[in-house]
């Protein structure tokens, strides 16, 4: 523990710009950590919050002018790195035509059950208006981020509070498999998809 307050006070300055950088690459599992350093006092809660969302924001807005900008050549050069294919992103264009809305908040609050990049990117290719784009990304990002960092800040907080090992070891383990039922969920709703769509 004694290592991760030398850290973040080795880069006081640097803390925020590198959550941006790091909610950027991998939004939720940051989110979450935050809330551990909210709680740990590594982190002020304020600045974390509006800082991760703006992180996570470029990120989508990233997915969206690739797809409005290079759309189809995008995909049949670098579509298969991020597993955003045809057919996906035919079946999207599909339900986009008159689910947008929903689907973009639903997309926000389950990551896309690993689809967020499809979905977003089909946003873009689809030319969903940007401010429309924008308004329900934000809406969603400021519930989805106060979720995860809430996760993040009461694991954290009942942990410091339990003092015998036993304690800490359940709550470890609670946690451990929270997020492995999270991820499989997420990843059994994702096979049914493809499922369906392979059909």
């Amino acid at each position: 523990m004694s290592l991760l307050y030398q850290i973040f006070g080795l880069v006081p300055f640097l803390k925020y710009p590198l959550l941006i950088f790091a909610a950027i690459v991998e939004g939720p599992l940051v989110m979450m950590l935050s809330g551990v350093f909210v709680r740990l006092n590594l982190l002020d809660l304020i600045p974390a919050y509006f800082v991760l969302m703006l992180g996570d924001l470029i990120g989508d807005i990233a997915w969206y002018c690739l797809g409005y900008f290079w759309g189809r050549p995008f995909i049949k050069r670098f579509g298969h790195f991020f597993s955003i294919t045809e057919k996906l992103v035919a079946t999207g264009e599909h339900f986009f035509q008159r689910y947008h809305d929903k689907i973009l908040i639903i997309s926000k609050l389950t990551t896309g059950f690993g689809f967020a990049p499809v979905v977003l990117f089909t946003a873009g290719l689809t030319k969903v208006p940007f401010r429309r784009y924008f308004f329900l990304n934000l809406i969603g990002e400021f519930i989805w981020t106060a979720i995860l960092i809430s996760i993040g800040f009461f694991f954290t907080d009942l942990y410091v509070h339990v003092n015998d090992v036993l304690g800490r070891i359940a709550i470890s383990a609670g946690i451990a498999i929270l997020v492995v039922l999270l991820f499989g969920f997420a990843k059994y709703v994702r096979s049914r998809i493809m499922a369906e769509i392979n059909k």
